[in-house]
């Protein structure tokens, strides 16, 4: 299997860090793969956005509107709820 390299951006509080961790494709079948974990701790409500894109391709344009319950990716708003 080929490994594709990506990038990841985040906005917002906290931390990301790689694990090794498993996923099971069929029952009784268990993987190991590398998994982010992101912890953080603080009051709620919180919000955080992320986005992941292959190496070498631009990332979007992340944006919080927090106070409207929205985002904002490349200029689209996206209501939260």
């Amino acid at each position: 299997m080929a490994h594709r390299h990506y990038v990841l951006a985040a906005f917002g509080p906290g931390q990301c860090e790689l694990e090794e961790g498993w996923y099971a494709e069929r029952f009784g079948e268990r993987r190991s793969c590398a998994v982010l974990r992101w912890a953080w701790q603080g009051n709620i409500p919180a919000g955080m956005i992320h986005a992941f894109a292959p190496a070498g391709v631009s990332m979007p344009r992340l944006a919080a509107r927090w106070q409207e319950n929205s985002i904002e990716i490349d200029g689209r708003i996206i209501p939260l709820r």
